[in-house]
């Protein structure tokens, strides 16, 4: 089996390499998913990536979440946490760690009937989930155990097989652009 970080290294150049109109038709298939499944219907607001080197593009998830009076957090990385801040508009984020989009003031934003939608650079069916490393989403979620968890991808980054750690925290579900896993 393929270690983390040869898949990390392949998987992100395979999402380099969409073409932008591939990455914003299946970005869009992935959303429409997410927003109508109960998970989403049910929470009282999400707790959102914000998108970055063609990982799928959440902005149409936040959105929807705002039309239908859905609080939205962000991540924002400080050491070596991460915490989710409100935010009510796209004006109110700027360019942060590692370049990913922040919120650039509001309120701590807290987990009781918010859904998790986390990013992943690669997963298997059983929903085995590599991150960037860093393991910020595994940390937040140990803490927030009982948040309901969605993953978004690309079919493609869906393998046979990912090596998990006992540590890693799997999504309830995982989107793709042809299926829910």
């Amino acid at each position: 089996m393929e270690r983390k970080r040869e898949i990390r290294q392949r998987m992100q150049r395979a999402r380099l390499a969409m073409q932008k109109q591939e990455w914003m038709e299946k970005s869009r298939a992935i959303c429409e998913r997410l927003i109508a499944h109960p998970l989403f219907l049910h929470a009282n607001g999400i707790l959102v990536y914000m998108d970055m080197k063609n990982e799928v593009c959440t902005k149409q998830i936040i959105r929807a979440a705002w039309e239908q009076n859905k609080k939205v957090g962000i991540p924002k990385v400080q050491g070596k946490r991460m915490e989710f801040y409100e935010i009510c508009s796209f004006n109110e984020t700027a360019p942060g760690t590692f370049g990913v989009c922040e919120p650039t003031a509001g309120k701590q934003i807290f987990s009781e009937g918010m859904l998790m939608v986390m990013p992943g650079v690669a997963f298997d069916r059983k929903k085995n989930r590599i991150g960037y490393g860093a393991g910020y989403y595994d940390a937040y979620l140990k803490a927030h155990p009982d948040m309901p968890k969605a993953a978004l991808a690309f079919e493609f980054q869906v393998l046979r097989e990912v090596p998990a750690e006992e540590h890693d925290i799997r999504p309830d579900i995982l989107i793709t652009e042809s299926t829910i896993y």
